[in-house]
């Protein structure tokens, strides 16, 4: 599986994470369309996931010490299209 990003994250930590859907030369997200519902997947704990424009941000805590873990997005826009980012992060004591 291709991610989007890779991440460290201490077992305790409780971190926010940023997914840019984007409005530039690359982007997925086309003008005038805005993302409208969002829905996440983990074994992690995702405390809050919330849309803020082209980003959804998550906040994400648990895991056990050593595992990776992927956290997959997945959104629907307002004209209707859908979409999958996945992250994956890594739980490790610093």
């Amino acid at each position: 599986m291709a991610y989007l990003a890779s991440f460290k994250q201490d077992p305790d930590a409780v971190l926010d994470y940023d997914i840019d859907w984007g409005n530039n030369d690359d982007s997925w997200l086309a003008e005038g369309d805005a993302l409208d519902e969002v829905t996440v997947t983990s074994d992690l704990t995702v405390d809050a996931s919330v849309v803020a424009g082209r980003y959804v941000k998550l906040w994400i805590s648990g895991g056990s010490e050593g595992e990776d873990y992927s956290v997959t997005v997945h959104v629907t826009t307002t004209a209707g299209r859908e979409d999958d980012r996945t992250i994956l992060i890594r739980v490790r004591s610093f």
